[in-house]
């Protein structure tokens, strides 16, 4: 009955999650399921260290199933309604500080320096920076309308608001021009801006490992996943703009998704905020050799 409103990346997240539903209580009768082992089976899913938005979404599902089987007569009463979600292991270095920022971006140089600075400054996830073409690189802005899934180049994104346009500083655009010179790409719009050392579009989870933890150590900073920075950009903007504004520049469908993990959006106080929150973390320097 949602299928028809699931963006492409969360249907492959809910059928994987319902998957798990049916291998734990497919054999059962609905009616023979109790309460008890729902929760208890919720509780298995935080010791074996899923989070807490994973198992959210479990219970999410749990509960619409349930309630659907009683609004349609199978069920006398709904087992599923007052699930709890267990407490769940806080995630290490949930986001970084300023001067961890500083010190992850001064171990790195050229195309990684540019690459964290994008993580950053606008909070990209990793699918979507590493999809990033020339052209998508417009003034005052990056186009996002691509992401690479499962090594492949998609037309998709993760949410029906995933695509559209982020907001970059005058300092970060400009780094982002030296780069494509640097690398004599300006008369090539469908070039990648980051490639591999083969030439191929870089792999998020061989990234964070061969390289992104490498940066990270010599900064020594531990734990460090593209998620916490995501969450670092989240986190530090909301001193530089409003809710929608965060909402707008981590392209979030709900603002409680940023309010709680990480206000109409108004694009000059958007492109205000974006500067404010560069300048914090890179001051004045730019230039893709630092």
């Amino acid at each position: 009955m949602k299928l028809g409103g699931w963006a492409t990346l969360t249907k492959k997240t809910n059928e994987s999650i319902i998957g798990r539903i049916n291998d734990a209580f497919g054999g059962k009768a609905a009616a023979a399921v109790t309460k008890k082992e729902l929760q208890v089976w919720l509780n298995d899913l935080a010791g074996v260290g899923k989070s807490e938005s994973y198992i959210k979404k479990a219970r999410t599902h749990l509960r619409g199933i349930f309630s659907e089987a009683v609004e349609e007569g199978l069920l006398s009463h709904d087992v599923a309604r007052w699930l709890k979600v267990p407490r769940t292991k806080r995630t290490a270095g949930t986001f970084l500080t300023i001067p961890e920022c500083v010190r992850l971006l001064s171990a790195c140089d050229k195309q990684d320096h540019l690459i964290l600075r994008v993580f950053l400054v606008c909070g990209l996830r990793p699918g979507e920076l590493f999809a990033l073409r020339v052209d998508d690189a417009e003034s005052g802005k990056l186009r996002i309308d691509q992401t690479i899934y499962e090594g492949r180049i998609k037309q998709y994104g993760k949410t029906d608001h995933s695509f559209g346009w982020v907001s970059i500083s005058a300092a970060l655009e400009s780094e982002l021009r030296e780069w494509i010179a640097f690398r004599g790409i300006e008369e090539f719009p469908d070039e990648l801006l980051f490639v591999s050392t083969r030439g191929r579009p870089i792999h998020a989870g061989n990234y964070l490992r061969r390289t992104l933890s490498k940066i990270a150590n010599r900064a020594n900073i531990a734990g460090l996943s593209h998620q916490i920075l995501r969450r670092t950009t989240g986190t530090h903007f909301q001193k530089h703009g409003t809710i929608k504004d965060a909402q707008g520049h981590l392209r979030h469908t709900d603002p409680e998704t940023t309010l709680r993990y990480y206000q109409q959006i108004i694009p000059e106080s958007l492109r205000t905020a974006v500067d404010s929150w560069d300048t914090e973390l890179f001051g004045t320097a730019t230039g893709i050799s630092q």
